[in-house]
């Protein structure tokens, strides 16, 4: 049972702040440890918590791979190696982002087990992403302590974009528009001289000195 003092909630208060913080301060950081945040009496008022953390915000392009990052922290005095993480899209339970939908078969790829129950992250992969896979991912991650204790992030908007492809300069357009500027500075070349002509032409000439 998590003791509910006010001083503990305080610590508990204090701790999250922390950990957000960092967060706001390396917005890639994947693994906070909670040696460097957490004290002993701490843990005594937090018996066992998952923190969890997302990015707020991805950009892809269509059929390029994505990472949607996730990272937890795990805040238990007991020792455990039975945990899981899933990824949601739009609804929390609904079905899940992995291979075994066969909307994302083939296209998801998971972190080593190592990764996940040791450096505390969570991410996904997805390949040959699609227009239509925009939209909000949940990352949901869950250990077995002395009961059940799950964690979630705060959700990660894809957006999901056409990749335009700029078709290089053709050497026959180059040609023409040097040609065209060429003719422009000719043309304006002719008038000024047609111009002077008239002018003298009218009485104008320039006077010679003897």
């Amino acid at each position: 049972m998590q003791n509910h003092t006010p001083w503990c909630r305080f610590k508990e208060h204090l701790h999250h702040l922390v950990l957000h913080l960092l967060l706001v301060v390396n917005p890639h950081l994947l693994h906070v440890n909670d040696s460097h945040v957490l004290d002993s009496s701490v843990l005594g008022c937090l018996s066992q918590s998952i923190h969890v953390f997302q990015i707020p915000e991805v950009n892809a392009t269509k059929g390029s791979t994505v990472t949607l990052q996730c990272n937890y922290t795990l805040i238990s005095t007991e020792e455990t190696s039975i945990g899981w993480y899933r990824w949601y899209k739009h609804v929390l339970g609904g079905p899940e982002v992995s291979n075994d939908n066969v909307h994302f078969k083939d296209r998801v790829s998971r972190v080593t087990n190592t990764d996940f129950l040791s450096n505390g992250l969570a991410n996904i992969q997805l390949h040959d992403v699609q227009l239509e896979e925009s939209g909000m991912y949940l990352c949901e991650v869950e250990f077995m302590l002395n009961q059940s204790t799950k964690g979630y992030g705060n959700w990660t908007f894809l957006h999901v974009q056409e990749f335009v492809t700029l078709n290089p300069e053709n050497p026959v357009d180059n040609v023409v528009g040097i040609t065209f500027r060429l003719l422009i500075v000719l043309l304006i070349s002719f008038m000024s001289g047609a111009l002077y002509l008239l002018w003298i032409k009218r009485g104008h000439a320039p006077s010679r000195e003897l």
